[in-house]
């Protein structure tokens, strides 16, 4: 009885790190899309940093340090906050798994570039580029 209840004052620890968590794992991913945005809005000018460095430091590092920071915080107090650590750490995925997902559709939804930014309907050989 005494385990259980220690482990029930453990639940709200869990559910606050695991909102926590998937905020920070969708504002990495908006902060990947607006990096990416940012380093397309820049190709082709010659007083900016090569793109795919700025890239790696500037857009996936954080990414990649969120995601490394998150998961096993959030599956750790998910197996220790339930009775059954299993299914404190298949909760704790779940939560995980939308975050990522839902961080990653918003991101490619505000960031991705339209129709016609893409040239849709253009044929390759219209496409006039100047240099």
């Amino acid at each position: 009885m005494a385990i259980s209840a220690r482990r029930d004052d453990k639940r709200p620890a869990f559910w606050t790190t695991a909102v926590l968590g998937a905020f920070v794992l969708v504002l990495s991913w908006l902060w990947l899309g607006a990096v990416i945005d940012g380093a397309a809005q820049d190709q082709g000018r010659t007083d900016t940093v090569n793109s795919a460095s700025t890239l790696t430091i500037i857009g996936y590092a954080p990414l990649v340090i969120a995601h490394l920071c998150v998961i096993p915080t959030v599956m750790i107090l998910g197996a220790k906050s339930h009775r059954d650590s299993f299914v404190g750490v298949m909760i704790a995925v779940a939560v995980i798994l939308a975050a990522v997902a839902g961080g990653a559709l918003v991101s490619f939804a505000l960031w991705s570039p339209g129709p016609a930014a893409a040239g849709a309907g253009i044929a390759p050989s219209a496409v006039v580029t100047t240099c």
